[in-house]
């Protein structure tokens, strides 16, 4: 199941104990 842009920034936005950077998302 692929994840949806929206899905990843959810799931970054989850994950507070490693944040992922939206500058690593956006191609």
């Amino acid at each position: 199941m692929a994840l949806s842009r929206a899905d990843l920034e959810a799931l970054a936005a989850t994950h507070v104990r490693d944040p992922i950077p939206l500058e690593t998302l956006t191609p």
